[in-house]
């Protein structure tokens, strides 16, 4: 929903969220999500 809306509350929750998994940076699950949150960066 937030690529498709770019509304930027849901990128606040999304990025506060990718905050909160650095501890666990280095799990692929965790890798494929700041990927995401990059790509929504870059595609804005």
């Amino acid at each position: 929903m937030v690529e498709q809306t770019r509304g930027g509350g849901g990128l606040n929750v999304v990025f506060k969220a990718g905050r909160e998994l650095r501890p666990w940076r280095n799990e692929p699950l965790v890798r494929d999500v700041h990927d995401r949150m990059m790509a929504l960066m870059t595609n804005s």
